[in-house]
């Protein structure tokens, strides 16, 4: 005591207080922080069950790892094509501008996807596809390398940033590699000398019902289509489509504006062009 207290009683009652506001202040911000941390575990733990009975759900979904500028308009052209769609990113901020633009029900992973536990959280068994857009071109490379041990029938899109490393994606087992560069490059060129070309193909990729749709259908076994040639089947008479590519087989090329007497075989796919809405009666038709 600097002054003596005891002997005044206002002094007395002021010091008395003061010891139980500044008691009292201290110990409303330890349990503050201590409700903000436990309560930010407990939404964060509800948050990323909800998340993972999600994912079990889903089979044919397309995992995208990494948001960037890049990955999150692969996340939004996936999505109006109407795929289903997994996130795998690690910063949160990207996940707090994910929910913000998609909604909580947009399944995300919040973690490293070059980490193996991260592909399998995101259903990596079951999906169609994975789109790897970390980055880096050395992550990316590590990346498709896990998925591709993981499963060997996954198919593998990655975007790559330096195109002399295209050789090394392939070797990994990527099925495509984009350069968002290169593809801009040529863009803005193809649109000083042939904007005219760039119009038609905008059409035919652009997300809407009254577009044109350049689609692949595939031909199995059972369907109609199965040993035909392509006069046999007749197909301009099923739909309004035009045929622009016949590949016999997975492994093989396409053979573009075929003839009449190209064969139908079993396994090959079609390349058609039409609007969509008959580009659908013709899958229906094909599928049997």
């Amino acid at each position: 005591e600097v002054i003596p207290v005891r002997e005044t009683a206002s002094l007395t009652f002021f010091t008395i207080g003061l010891v139980l506001a500044g008691s009292g202040s201290i110990l409303y911000c330890l349990t503050t922080v201590t409700v903000l941390l436990v309560e930010g575990d407990l939404l964060h733990g509800f948050w990323r069950k909800r998340m993972e009975r999600s994912v079990a759900q889903l089979k044919d979904h397309v995992i995208v790892a990494g948001i960037g500028s890049t990955g999150y308009h692969v996340v939004r052209e996936l999505l109006d094509g109407g795929d289903a769609v997994v996130i795998i990113e690690k910063r949160p901020e990207k996940v707090e501008v994910l929910v913000r633009e998609f909604g909580e029900s947009l399944p995300v992973i919040q973690g490293d996807a070059l980490d193996d536990a991260h592909l399998h959280a995101a259903g990596i068994e079951r999906a169609k596809g994975l789109v790897a857009t970390v980055e880096t071109d050395r992550d990316n490379l590590f990346l498709c390398l896990s998925a591709r041990q993981i499963r060997d029938d996954v198919r593998i899109v990655s975007k790559m940033v330096d195109p002399a490393a295209s050789s090394k994606f392939h070797k990994v087992g990527v099925d495509a590699v984009v350069s968002p560069s290169l593809m801009g490059a040529r863009r803005l060129a193809i649109e000083i000398d042939r904007p005219e070309m760039l119009s038609f193909l905008d059409a035919v990729t652009a997300r809407s019902d009254e577009s044109l749709e350049l689609a692949e259908l595939h031909v199995d076994a059972k369907s109609p289509l199965s040993g035909q040639t392509l006069r046999e089947a007749n197909l301009r008479d099923r739909s309004n489509c035009l045929v622009i590519g016949v590949r016999p087989n997975p492994t093989a090329s396409y053979e573009y504006n075929p003839g009449g007497n190209a064969t139908i075989p079993p396994q090959a796919t079609l390349l058609i062009l039409g609007e969509t809405s008959e580009v659908e009666k013709m899958r229906r038709w094909v599928l049997g």
